[in-house]
């Protein structure tokens, strides 16, 4: 029916049919599941006819009764009715929407509206058919209302949580979600992992994981490395499950995820400590093990050479021998000494104890003294030094004591394994940061490169895989080390079986 046909025309009567004409109108309406309305264009409150239907859909008993209930009357929201009111761009008023009524006890309900213009008994008329759609609604209103509710839940846990249907994509997730991965949920919901963020290997063993979860209908816990928006790798735990409905399909997949990387690094961490107590605590019984032995051997020499002096059990004009063990005794004594000093050098470092006295002194005399020491104990020594201190380097600034205890430890060890004819070199230079350079080196014996790091452990051994015998408790390199440390400076090793060690020591600037 087109704009001005008349609705008389349509029922097929004309105005000689009278009353006929009327009773079959009616009865054509009435009969009809759509609410139908004519509304004069004048007077758009006005309702010229209703069918039974309509009159039904509005809770009135007649029609009659009906067309005394103001058109505008019926409306929800006035901004429904004044856009019916309007002709619109063509001036025909023909429109198709979906709106809320109210009913004549003034509940609710919902309606889809057709209209169209037409010409009822010679005046100008709108027609409208109503079809009742409250029961969608409902459904529909209650649904997002549910989703509401569901997605207030989701928002609100500290945990991530998405929905995905049978194909992978996401139909529901929450508010941390889309923060882990710098995304809004717009970005997310009707797509696929690997649309997004995750990388191929994730998303295909994500993909595989929710289908054995469809397959199993069983759910399914793991944990899993991702990248995040900041591009670092996050540990989360994950839990896929299905969701089932009434009828023991399933519609959708369910996850819950949290962060636990800071857990999996406190749990490294843990790891990496017992596994270093477990490795200080037999590096200490190797230790006690190899002290009781050191301090035995002294013990034992100074007790039996005493008792043969004092008892003079090789008579009394055995004076030679009676000197050599008294050297004997002094030996012992010293070496004792020199264990019990490096133990309380040691403890005196771990605990914080020691204090430096920074002084300015030259470093050729320091290195000097050192050598001479070692001369004046050995006099009969079969190694060689050498040394080379840089015409640059002037004065160091550091503790004069702790400098050659250090030194002096370094050079021990350098002799024990060096074997005679051997030489041990001192190179000292300057770097250009002003950083001041002490390099010994000897060719003896070497250290394997894994037992590098170990050799210098508090409590760790001495030099391994060395036929050389010596007295010493190993702790020599550690102890240089932490003095080196404590004095702003650095201790490193290099060094290869039967090829020698270097030893470099790095001072700071003055």
């Amino acid at each position: 029916m087109q704009s001005g046909d008349s609705l008389d025309a349509d029922l097929g009567v004309n105005e000689a049919d009278g009353d006929h004409k009327d009773d079959t109108l009616r009865l054509v309406l009435d009969s009809s599941p759509f609410g139908i309305s004519i509304i004069s264009k004048k007077d758009p409150d006005k309702r010229l006819f209703v069918n039974k239907r309509m009159a039904e859909m509005f809770g009135f008993k007649s029609h009659d009764e009906m067309l005394n209930f103001s058109a505008a009357e019926s409306y929800v929201n006035p901004e429904d009715l004044q856009k019916l009111r309007d002709p619109g761009k063509d001036g025909n008023f023909q429109t198709e929407v979906e709106m809320e009524r109210y009913k004549k006890d003034g509940s609710r309900w919902w309606c889809h509206l057709y209209r169209r213009p037409a010409k009822f008994e010679g005046e100008d008329v709108i027609v409208a058919w109503h079809a009742d759609i409250t029961d969608r609604k409902l459904m529909e209103l209650e649904l997002v209302n549910n989703t509401a509710k569901l997605q207030a839940i989701f928002d609100n846990t500290p945990l991530n949580m998405n929905l995905k249907d049978t194909t992978g994509r996401y139909e529901l997730i929450n508010k941390i979600y889309a923060a882990w991965y710098g995304l809004t949920p717009q970005d997310i919901i009707g797509k696929r992992a690997s649309e997004f963020f995750f990388d191929m290997p994730t998303a295909d063993s994500l993909d595989e994981i929710e289908q054995n979860v469809l397959k199993t209908g069983e759910p399914y816990q793991y944990e899993v490395q991702i990248k995040g928006k900041d591009g670092m790798l996050y540990d989360r735990q994950v839990l896929k499950f299905p969701v089932i409905t009434e009828d023991g399909n399933t519609n959708s997949i369910g996850t819950i995820a949290i962060d636990i990387t800071e857990h999996k690094e406190n749990e490294r961490k843990l790891l990496e400590a017992k596994e270093s107590a477990d490795a200080a605590n037999q590096s200490k019984s190797e230790f006690l093990a190899h002290m009781s032995h050191e301090l035995r051997t002294p013990l034992n020499a100074i007790l039996g050479f005493s008792q043969i002096l004092s008892e003079e059990i090789l008579g009394a004009h055995s004076i030679s021998k009676y000197k050599e063990y008294a050297s004997d005794i002094q030996r012992s004594g010293e070496h004792l000494v020199s264990l019990v000093n490096d133990i309380l050098d040691l403890s005196k470092v771990e605990a914080g104890e020691i204090e430096l006295n920074p002084e300015r002194f030259p470093l050729s005399y320091a290195l000097d003294d050192c050598i001479k020491l070692f001369e004046y104990k050995n006099p009969k020594g079969m190694q060689r030094f050498r040394v080379s201190v840089s015409d640059e380097i002037s004065d160091l600034f550091v503790d004069a004591r702790v400098f050659r205890q250090i030194i002096y430890n370094l050079l021990s060890n350098a002799i024990k394994y060096t074997p005679d004819g051997g030489e041990i070199l001192i190179n000292s230079h300057l770097e250009t940061d002003g950083t001041t350079v002490v390099l010994i080196k000897d060719n003896g014996v070497g250290i394997a490169p894994e037992d590098i790091e170990r050799v210098q452990e508090p409590f760790g051994q001495g030099r391994v895989h060395t036929e050389i015998t010596h007295e010493g408790t190993g702790l020599g390199l550690s102890l240089s080390k932490k003095l080196m440390e404590l004095q702003g400076g650095s201790l490193h090793i290099e060094s290869e079986l039967g090829d020698g060690t270097t030893v470099t020591l790095k001072f700071p600037p003055v």
